[in-house]
């Protein structure tokens, strides 16, 4: 997971929103975003702006505590389970962050905003796994940015 976006100040938005600066309701601290022990973390700093206000108050008052994450993929690895191609599988071994999102329903239930409380981490989990000598490999370069996790 290349963490330099998140780290240079990545904005967090209203629902993946990326056409309007209205949409930024805060953003990543700069230098906070790292992975420990599997699970990624960081802080934001929530803004003060009077048209946000709402929002920011019920992210405050836990009333919206759900995270997703907009990103553009690097590497994806191909591994043919059989040799006819139907049990493929698909597995995305770089990927970038690009925002953080509030949202009402996450694709990652597990993903939630936290107050600074470290016994209430409630993270969202990144998995590492090499690959083995029959994997394919399959570098496609996208700039197309996923919205959401798509269930297949």
């Amino acid at each position: 997971v290349r963490l330099d976006r998140l780290n240079a100040g990545a904005p967090l938005l209203d629902t993946h929103d990326d056409w309007s600066l209205r949409s930024v309701i805060g953003s990543v601290v700069p230098g906070s975003a790292k992975i420990a022990g599997g699970k990624g973390t960081a802080r934001v700093k929530l803004s003060r702006s009077d048209a946000d206000a709402a929002i920011i108050e019920k992210i405050k008052d836990g009333i919206i505590r759900n995270i997703s994450v907009g990103y553009a993929i690097h590497k994806v690895i191909k591994t043919d389970a059989d040799g006819d191609g139907l049990d493929d599988e698909w597995r995305v071994v770089d990927w970038e962050p690009l925002e953080i999102s509030a949202v009402p329903v996450p694709a990652d239930a597990g993903s939630q905003i936290r107050k600074g409380d470290e016994k209430a981490l409630m993270p969202c989990e990144f998995v590492n796994e090499a690959a083995t000598s029959r994997v394919e490999a399959a570098r496609a370069r996208m700039n197309a940015r996923y919205r959401h996790f798509v269930a297949s």
